[in-house]
């Protein structure tokens, strides 16, 4: 597109969106200094790069001077919350508080305009949440025996938590391990449980508890069969995490398919994991969805924290808890024990974990940029300010 229209700006800025996504730092640097030469006039949506990049490499203040010469409107409708966030983070680095979380509430606002979140319930997903964890407290639903071991496969790890946790760092830093191999949020569990909603009409705790045997081993088989398709070769002979942070809302799905699984859960804070999900532009789903409103977020927080405490008891639940603001102070003392927990040896590649974010590509969480950095310490106890 460059070389039959140098001055197609659409085209740099697909480009621009991409490379920064991949953490091609290099290349998107290039590619915005030839469309600031082959353009008469640089859009605002380049300048939003030009600011971004900026940010990045921890030049806040220039960031700010460009994002000051337009005003959102101005920009394409796709990337205001983007510009809004921008805005918003490069205000908290230099510890303009006030300004910063006024940016992050107008984020959230245009979020909420926005066509996309018009397609989405929050209040489903939430109340079936909600609804769910009432029925694991409850004492009036018989527990099935448990299903014997399928043939399908090794039975996966399940690493959980609530989103802003840490589960991104956690699975980077796990990805190095030789005999590990992390499939990160990708939607197995999803399509098992659609299965089942196809089959019987809905998949409540009451319907998961009482799947028969060959329901169970069929949901086993999608799930695998969707793995397949993500796993390297040869992964099956590794131990296999399946990364999904909020699968800690479906333990009773997993603990149905895969009763003898273990849980990593990824814990951090309260309030700088809620506060965190709040200053974020997520990818919007039926959960996500759920992010924009402070108090919807404290109590889907609650209400995970709970599904998995009320899960222990229900089902006996194998955990072994990683604390986010102990593992950016001493990683390799963070996870021993949770190698231990796999039954594996810690490997000093570990703490190149580094060098793994870089060789991923592109990373589909609001972590991409952060996970390439050195551990850093500043994004704990954040909620103080």
């Amino acid at each position: 597109a460059f070389r039959i229209r140098p001055d197609y700006a659409y085209a740099y800025q697909n480009s621009m969106e991409v490379l920064e996504q991949l953490n091609k730092l290099d290349d998107l640097s290039e590619c915005i200094e030839k469309a600031k030469v082959s353009l008469e006039q640089v859009p605002p949506d380049i300048k939003y790069y030009e600011a971004k990049l900026l940010s990045r490499k921890n030049d806040h203040l220039k960031a700010l001077e460009i994002l000051e010469t337009f005003e959102v409107a101005e920009i394409s409708k796709i990337r205001r919350p983007g510009f809004l966030e921008l805005k918003a983070k490069c205000f908290q680095k230099i510890q303009e508080f006030d300004r910063s979380y006024d940016y992050f509430k107008q984020m959230n606002a245009c979020i909420q305009k926005s066509t996309e979140f018009q397609n989405y319930n929050p209040d489903q997903y939430f109340t079936e949440c909600t609804l769910q964890l009432a029925q694991i407290k409850s004492s009036s639903f018989t527990i099935a025996k448990p299903q014997p071991r399928s043939q399908s496969g090794t039975d996966p790890v399940f690493l959980v938590g609530f989103p802003r946790s840490g589960t991104t760092l956690l699975d980077t830093i796990l990805s190095c391990h030789s005999r590990i191999e992390v499939i990160e949020e990708k939607p197995m569990l999803q399509m098992a449980k659609s299965l089942i909603n196809a089959k019987l009409g809905a998949s409540n705790l009451v319907i998961l508890e009482t799947l028969s045997f060959e329901v169970v081993d069929e949901a086993k088989q999608v799930y695998f069969k969707e793995l397949e398709k993500h796993i390297e070769s040869g992964g099956f002979n590794n131990l296999i995490i399946d990364k999904f942070p909020l699968n800690i809302l479906q333990i009773p799905l997993i603990k149905k398919l895969f009763p003898e699984t273990k849980f990593i859960f990824s814990v951090r804070h309260p309030l700088d994991a809620i506060l965190s999900c709040w200053m974020q532009n997520f990818k919007l789903n039926e959960a996500m969805v759920n992010m924009v409103d402070l108090d919807r977020i404290v109590d889907l927080y609650c209400i995970a924290l709970e599904t998995l405490k009320s899960s222990q008891t229900r089902y006996g639940l194998e955990v072994h808890r990683v604390k986010y603001e102990n593992l950016v102070i001493d990683l390799q003392t963070e996870t021993t024990p949770l190698l231990e927990f796999l039954g594996l040896d810690w490997e000093a590649q570990l703490e190149n974990y580094r060098d793994t974010a870089f060789k991923r590509g592109r990373i589909d969480t609001p972590s991409y940029s952060q996970i390439v950095q050195p551990l850093y310490k500043d994004a704990s106890y954040r909620w103080k300010n």
